[in-house]
């Protein structure tokens, strides 16, 4: 199970009430259209990493709502899978993978 992903029997209290786009909001404050671009592609690689789905503003309120031990521990992990993720490709590229 994802770090991020609710279980059949919690409902998350974000549900049901109107939480402002953060991700819209932090994007639109960019003035390059790659920084745009390049923050869009990472914030959707990391809430897929660690949620399994891309971001919404209900799963990043979620995300902020967490204990900051919680929080850091998500980042870490996500952290270490993208490393690992970087290690593969350099193996690959250098033939030895």
């Amino acid at each position: 199970m994802s770090a991020l992903s609710p279980t059949n029997s919690y409902i998350p209290s974000f549900v049901t009430s109107n939480h402002r786009d953060l991700v819209q909001e932090l994007l639109a404050d960019k003035r390059s259209a790659n920084t745009r671009r390049a923050y869009q592609r990472d914030l959707k690689d990391f809430f897929n990493a660690v949620a399994g789905a891309n971001p919404t503003p209900a799963l990043v309120a979620d995300f902020l709502s967490l204990e900051r031990f919680r929080a850091v521990s998500v980042v870490l992990e996500y952290k270490a899978l993208a490393d690992s993720r970087l290690d593969k490709c350099d193996r690959s590229l250098n033939g030895i993978g």
